[in-house]
């Protein structure tokens, strides 16, 4: 998946969980930090999520491509190759995130 699409998708679904988790009156540039975190940690958990899926001997292609500096392009075309499906990456990593947010009042407000 771009990187575009990937930063698209993780903004509106944050919009929306800070909207439904009623934490849109907290002041702007608050809410902008908040997202700017949770972006980071949604990018970091897909990224992981995808190696985890990778196959081993794909995995190790993957590796030796990171370690020479490899285009974004090329790492894709081996996450493609080995049929990963990002769609249901991407659903996973964000029925998780959702899962621990709305069930932790505390923590992700003190975070705001």
């Amino acid at each position: 998946m771009e990187k575009t699409q990937l930063d698209k998708t993780f903004d509106q679904y944050l919009d929306k969980l800070i909207e439904k988790k009623d934490l849109s009156s907290a002041p702007e540039d608050e809410k902008e930090r908040f997202k700017d975190r949770m972006k980071e940690m949604l990018i970091s958990e897909y990224n992981k999520e995808v190696l985890r899926r990778l196959p081993e001997d794909k995995f190790e292609q993957f590796n030796n491509l990171v370690d020479n500096d490899a285009p974004l392009a090329e790492l894709g075309a081996i996450v493609e190759e080995a049929g990963i499906n990002e769609g249901e990456v991407l659903e996973f990593v964000l029925n998780t995130f959702t899962d621990q947010f709305l069930n932790d009042n505390n923590n992700m407000k003190a975070e705001a």
